[in-house]
C-alpha cells in the first residue's frame, strides 16, 4: 500500500514534465509566429515602435487628429483633436514621452485660456494610439459641449515630423508646435 502514493507522485511528476514542454513548444511557436508576422509587416516590431507622424480617425461627424513631433530619444509635441459635433470637440497641445508602448502625455497649451494641465498615460502599440477610459478632471478644461477625450482611440496613418506638422485643429494651427 505504500507504492501506490509513490507510483501516484511519480506519474504526477511525469505529467507536469510532459506538460511543460508542451507549453515551451506553444512559447516557441508563438514566438516564431510573431517574428513572422513582424518580418511580413503585420505586427509592428516592438524595438522599432515610432511615434512620430500623423494620426487619425475618420467618421461622420469629422476627423479626429494627432499628431507627434520627435524633440529627443523618447519625447515628442503633441497635439490632439477630438471632434464630436460641429461646436463640440476637444483640442490641446502638450508634451509626451514614450516608454515601450505607454505614452504619457501633458496637456499644456489649448485654444482657450487654461490654468492646470491635462496629464494620463495613453497606450501605443506601433499602429493605433488608445487614451484610457478615466481622465484626470483637468483633461475635461480642453473639451467643451459635452465632448471627452475619455476614450478616443486614433490610426497612425503617415510616419515622420514633416507630416505631423501638416495636422490643423480648430483652433490651434498647426496642431502640433514645432
Amino acid at each position: 500500500m505504500r507504492r501506490i502514493p509513490i507510483v501516484i507522485s511519480f506519474l504526477i511528476l511525469i505529467a507536469c514534465g510532459v506538460s511543460n514542454e508542451h507549453n515551451s513548444q506553444e512559447t516557441q511557436s508563438s514566438a516564431d509566429l510573431d517574428q513572422a508576422a513582424i518580418n511580413a509587416g503585420i505586427l509592428t516590431d516592438p524595438n522599432d515602435i515610432r511615434l512620430e507622424g500623423r494620426f487619425e480617425t475618420r467618421n461622420s461627424i469629422g476627423t479626429d487628429k494627432f499628431c507627434a513631433i520627435k524633440t529627443s530619444a523618447k519625447d515628442y509635441n503633441i497635439g490632439i483633436l477630438a471632434i464630436f459635433g460641429s461646436d463640440s470637440f476637444c483640442e490641446g497641445r502638450g508634451v509626451a514621452s514614450l516608454d515601450g508602448e505607454n505614452l504619457s502625455v501633458i496637456l499644456n497649451e489649448s485654444s482657450k485660456n487654461i490654468s492646470e494641465n491635462c496629464e494620463f498615460t495613453a497606450s501605443f502599440d506601433g499602429v493605433s494610439l488608445q487614451l484610457p477610459g478615466e481622465l484626470p478632471e483637468p483633461c475635461a478644461k480642453f473639451c467643451n459641449n459635452r465632448a471627452s477625450l475619455i476614450g478616443t482611440h486614433y490610426f497612425h496613418i503617415e510616419n515622420g515630423n514633416e507630416s505631423a506638422k501638416k495636422s490643423n485643429g480648430r483652433g490651434l494651427k498647426p496642431l502640433c508646435k514645432y
